[in-house]
């Protein structure tokens, strides 16, 4: 499969490659782009292993304009993504079809 594109609203802020499932998780490698500069607060948050049971700051809009975009130029959502700490390898899981 192609590399995807992991977008936040209008920011491609990561390449996606050698995508897997497992159940509903998707998981894959992660190469971060020069546009994840602009998120580096949130993506710190996500990769953060000390949260606990926090909820994030709503600042951060963390549920906000996350999407895959495949190769073909196809959008889809996902919910917010976990980032592993070296951001490297990232899961996620896909958001349902709106219905119109």
């Amino acid at each position: 499969m192609n590399p995807m594109k992991l977008c936040r609203g209008a920011d491609v802020i990561g390449i996606v490659t050698e995508p897997a499932q497992e159940g509903p998780q998707m998981t894959a490698f992660l190469e971060l782009t020069p546009a994840a500069a602009s998120h580096k607060e949130l993506i710190d948050y996500i990769m953060s292993e000390n949260k606990g049971d926090q909820d994030p700051p709503e600042s951060l809009n963390l549920w906000e304009d996350w999407f895959i975009e495949d190769e073909h130029g196809v959008k889809q959502g996902i919910f917010a993504p976990a980032i592993y700490p070296g951001a490297k390898f990232i899961s996620w899981r896909w958001r349902p079809a709106l219905k119109s």
